[in-house]
């Protein structure tokens, strides 16, 4: 029933009716347009709720705002001078900052007598993970007074201004690591506390003063993205006052477990040198973090930089440590480095070069070649200048994209307040003829108003922001200019909007509808994230974002396609790709801030779950490894459970929701599916960190375990090695008994050790218990006595190595001067007998050559010279024989 006949048929009779009702024919069109609408609704709908949802992040920040929002404002404004009203800002910012990483988790327990319950869950962090770092270490403390974190810093400054607490908090709060107030330093030789390079020290000789804190206050609003939040950099901790960091001669150190060590001599300078030096221990965590994402040690050892900057290793022998190593070398001009340091090899370069570009972008522009100035500038930088002009750009830039979002708003006011409804229906074009009308002014009269804003933001913002607007000698002339252009460009912009409305009339109302519209309707940061997973994310993320707003310009049918380019390009501006991804990867480092403990917790089960698998020498690594330890050695069977579970891990670590608790009850948000991949691969790499951290505190532990486990076997081995002679039977050389020994000083190892080969705790432990042995006056007596014993014996082999070498010399002799009668005997008779004679000396250098060539001469090869003259005190009876051979 149901074939292509039957609906043919079926086709040509409907076609029939139509020709002969024509109601029918208008009833199917009106059906066939409404279809239409329908699908193009349906259409429309779809579209946006697949491209224009806002994603869990922004939704999550936008809570963290109205939460903002409703708090009481500060009565006092910024200050550049830092005097003392300024506490009311810096805990006005703070609040801000905790409320952006507040997830709506808890952290229980009790630290300092403060209940963790009670704080932000970052601060709450803070005090759980850190409690080692803050006081006193010899002392005891009760901060049960104190209502949030910065009183607990402020207490143990003593600092009744409460500036000092606020600075160290909002450096953790940026950063994600902590300005150490205590008096221990990592590594120290000593274990006391206080005691330092040979020397003891009072406890405010650690502490850093309170203006170098405002420096770390303004260092955290300046360092980039990638160098905050680095998994592997935990804290930062001041040398005391007049001493050096033990073994080192910098003033400062990056130590591979997260903490960098500084010296007076380093921040006891002016500003920009506390900056780059301090900045320039940070980068080495950088380094290493981003090199975790292109699966190399370090970004500064890859080919790539390497080539850039012309490093090559160079092999040489070093007669302290008897061993071959090497050094780095690089072609590039000495003028193109920053420091002397950066010379010594790619890691310190790559460091310095990120440190002033930030902060001395004179010399780094004046000395940089152009290729590597580019690399670190959009590395590092998301392609940001910090030079005089560039920051004239950079603030210009900043100042325009937010007079383009509030341009809207602007207008919007001045024109609710300056013209009726029935105005709104007149023609444009009179009101556009009339250049003074109230309009125009309104919003000329809130220019002034918003640079003012603007500037003060960039000041509280920026390093720099106070001296670009206050220092007149260095910024005057582009402070001025910014000033001037910023003022000349939003008065063109308000002439440019009357004469839209001039040309364009309805237009140009139309058009801030539609910017209006898209700023609403559309989240960026959910488009980026989208596109985090393409191939060229750029041009994913510009492409979708220009399909979006050219679908809803497309809905205005009343607006010319020549305005509408105008629209397009104006809304398209305000959101760059670079500043957009700048936006998300901060956001989601806020988002996923409060999981560090828990993927402390998560990994450190990981690891023990492995260890408790015990270890076996004979496995193998199995490739690839997501994990591989870096610079360590880890046992195979360890490092290949590891990399079984670590993926699932990864997803297992957190939930990744956060929520929050309002009057109409809890708010969850939970990241959708390319949200949370975009967050893992954050995390997935926190992860990593966290394992390499894991390592280097096992390995450390592992070394001391060792330490004290063979402190106590080298008894146990001794005692039971110098009862057994049957090392010291048929033995040659010491070596021997010690190479005997290290077959056996194995059952002395622990049962487990996961961080060194076999090899290596032979070399450290083993080889050292053998070599006591061998040297314990009763075995040492043994082993002298057999050696003694087998030389003789070996010797005496020798010599029988003579007899024969000397026996066939002297038928070579007797062979060419033979015995004959008559004329020539007497003269063949002196010929044979010299030749006999000097025979006996070619045949000990024969015997010697042979003797190289016996099994052990490897133990003998010494004594030479000992053989040599045995040999030769042999001679006379040799030589005797030979020439009145016995008949």
């Amino acid at each position: 029933m149901w074939t292509k006949k039957y609906w043919r048929v079926q086709t040509k009779l409907a076609a029939k009716k139509l020709k002969k009702s024509p109601q029918i024919a208008i009833y199917s069109a009106m059906g066939v347009a409404f279809l239409a609408v329908c699908g193009l609704f349906t259409y429309e709908y779809h579209f946006f709720k697949t491209h224009t949802k806002v994603s869990t992040l922004t939704q999550w920040q936008y809570i963290q705002k109205t939460v903002n929002q409703r708090m009481p404002a500060s009565s006092e404004s910024f200050s550049c001078n830092h005097n003392g009203t300024q506490i009311d800002h810096l805990r006005k910012e703070v609040q801000k900052l905790e409320r952006k990483y507040q997830t709506g988790s808890v952290i229980e327990g009790t630290v300092f007598g403060l209940d963790l319950t009670r704080l932000p869950s970052i601060g709450a962090q803070l005090l759980a993970d850190h409690k080692s770092l803050i006081g006193d270490q010899s002392k005891t403390y009760d901060f049960s007074g104190c209502k949030d974190v910065p009183c607990v810093f402020n207490k143990i400054y003593q600092d009744e201004s409460e500036l000092s607490g606020y600075y160290i908090y909002y450096w953790y709060l940026k950063t994600g690591s902590i300005i150490s107030s205590t008096n221990f330093i990592p590594n120290q030789e000593s274990h006391l506390v206080g005691h330092y390079n040979n020397r003891v020290f009072n406890f405010e000789d650690y502490l850093f003063s309170k203006q170098k804190l405002k420096n770390f206050y303004f260092l955290a609003k300046s360092l980039p993205e990638k160098l905050t939040y680095i998994p592997l950099f935990k804290s930062i901790h001041k040398v005391p006052a007049g001493s050096r960091i033990e073994g080192e001669r910098n003033c400062s150190s990056a130590l591979p477990n997260g903490q960098i060590l500084v010296t007076d001599q380093c921040i006891n300078t002016d500003d920009m040198n506390f900056y780059v030096n301090i900045t320039k221990e940070i980068a080495k965590y950088a380094d290493r973090q981003e090199g975790l994402k292109r699966k190399v040690t370090r970004l500064s050892g890859e080919a790539q930089w390497l080539d850039q900057s012309l490093w090559t290793k160079e092999s040489y022998f070093d007669f302290s440590s008897h061993r071959f190593t090497y050094r780095w070398q690089t072609q590039l001009p000495q003028e193109n480095f920053l420091d002397r340091k950066s010379l010594s090899s790619p890691t310190e370069q790559l460091a310095s070069l990120i440190a002033n570009y930030r902060f001395n972008p004179t010399k780094f522009n004046a000395r940089t070649p152009r290729d590597i100035a580019n690399y670190i500038k959009s590395d590092f930088y998301h392609n940001k200048a910090f030079d005089s002009n560039g920051l004239y750009y950079l603030y210009l830039n900043k100042s325009l994209n937010e007079w383009a979002k509030q341009e809207n708003k602007v207008w919007s006011d001045c024109i609710e307040n300056h013209l009726e409804e029935k105005d709104l229906q007149k023609s444009n074009r009179n009101l556009a003829s009339t250049l003074e009308h109230p309009l125009y002014q309104c919003v000329e009269n809130k220019i002034p108003g918003f640079i003012d804003h603007t500037v003060k933001k960039i000041q509280k913002d920026s390093f720099e922001g106070c001296k670009f607007f206050g220092d007149l000698e260095k910024y005057g002339h582009v402070s001025e200019r910014y000033f001037t252009a910023l003022n000349k460009f939003l008065i063109e912009k308000v002439l440019q909007r009357k004469i839209e409305i001039q040309k364009h009339g309805e237009e140009v109302l139309i058009g801030q509808q539609i910017k209006q519209k898209f700023i609403e309707s559309v989240d960026p940061k959910s488009i980026y994230i989208k596109c985090y997973g393409d191939i060229n994310t750029r041009y994913c993320y510009e492409n979708k974002m220009s399909k979006l707003l050219g679908h809803i310009i497309t809905t205005s049918t009343s607006m010319s396609d020549y305005y509408k380019d105008i629209v397009r390009e104006d809304i398209l501006n305000l959101y760059p790709y670079d500043e957009i991804k700048l936006k998300s990867r901060e956001a989601v480092k806020m988002f996923l801030a409060p999981y560090t403990t828990r993927l402390t917790q998560a990994a450190t089960k990981l690891w023990d779950t492995c260890k408790v698998q015990g270890m076996d020498h004979d496995v193998k690594i199995d490739l690839p490894m997501t994990f591989s330890g870096g610079r360590y050695y880890i046992n195979a069977k360890l490092i290949n459970c590891i990399n079984d579970k670590i993926d699932k891990e990864i997803y297992d670590l957190a939930q990744l929701t956060a929520f929050h608790k309002n009057s109409d009850g809890r708010v969850e948000f939970k990241l959708n599916r390319e949200e949370k991949d975009f967050a893992l691969s954050f995390l997935k790499g926190n992860l990593l960190q966290t394992l390499n951290n894991i390592l280097d505190k096992e390995y450390q532990s592992e070394k001391v375990m060792f330490n004290d486990y063979f402190r106590r076997a080298k008894v146990g081995a001794l005692n039971e090695f110098s009862s057994r002679d049957d090392f010291i039977k048929g033995i040659y050389a010491a070596s021997q008994v010690e190479n005997m020994c290290l077959k056996e000083i194995k059952k002395f190892y622990p049962e487990n050790y996961f961080y060194h080969t076999k090899q290596d705790v032979d070399k450290r432990f083993g080889r050292s218990i053998c070599s006591i042995y061998i040297k314990m006056p009763n075995v040492s007596e043994k082993i002298n006595k057999e050696i003694t014993s087998q030389w003789q014996v070996h010797r005496d082999e020798i010599v029988k190595y003579l007899e024969k070498n000397y026996t066939n010399l002297v038928e070579d002799c007797r062979s060419d001067y033979p015995e004959i009668e008559g004329y020539g005997k007497a003269k063949n008779a002196q010929l044979r007998n010299t030749c006999i004679q000097l025979s006996y000396t070619q045949a000990i250098s024969e015997s010697l050559k042979d003797w190289r060539g016996h099994k052990h001469y490897k133990y003998f090869y010494n004594k030479q010279e000992a053989l040599q003259r045995y040999l030769d005190s042999k001679r006379r009876t040799f030589v005797s024989e030979a020439l009145n051979p016995k008949i």
